[in-house]
């Protein structure tokens, strides 16, 4: 039997242990920027193809507005905004799956929007890689 816990996975910003996700989901999305195949159909049917070498890629981490994360994140964006701490690294890891997700060579785009009310609400957190490989083993741990 396979299963999936937040608690196999752990992300990894800078050296700095991210918690305080939000519900749901989708608190942690990553995805490249483009595809690694681009096609080509010719006039008479026959497809050619080419091979990317853009591997850039974003990372999306959903937090709750009480998380310490947020203070760190901010902390990360306010030292590149003065041209340093630059560029990020970040490792998601699944240590039950085996799952990994890779970004280097990154940046944060901006601080993450803040909606405050009677609840507690979220805070979405974008990173930009040159580089960002996505590894996919799909072994659960014996």
């Amino acid at each position: 039997m396979r299963s999936w816990s937040m608690d196999d996975g752990t992300l990894i910003v800078q050296g700095i242990v991210i918690d305080g996700f939000a519900d749901g989901d989708s608190v942690i999305t990553a995805e490249r920027s483009v595809d690694s195949i681009q096609t080509k159909v010719g006039a008479d049917g026959e497809m050619s193809v080419a091979h990317s070498t853009d591997k850039s890629g974003r990372i999306s981490v959903v937090l709750m507005q009480t998380s310490e994360s947020n203070k760190a994140l901010y902390a990360l964006l306010a030292a590149q905004e003065v041209g340093a701490a630059l560029p990020l690294a970040v490792m998601f890891k699944d240590t039950g799956g085996g799952d990994v997700f890779t970004g280097t060579n990154g940046v944060l785009l901006r601080p993450a929007n803040a909606t405050r009310g009677v609840n507690v609400n979220t805070q979405e957190w974008t990173m930009v890689f040159e580089t960002l490989d996505l590894i996919y083993t799909g072994t659960p741990s014996a």
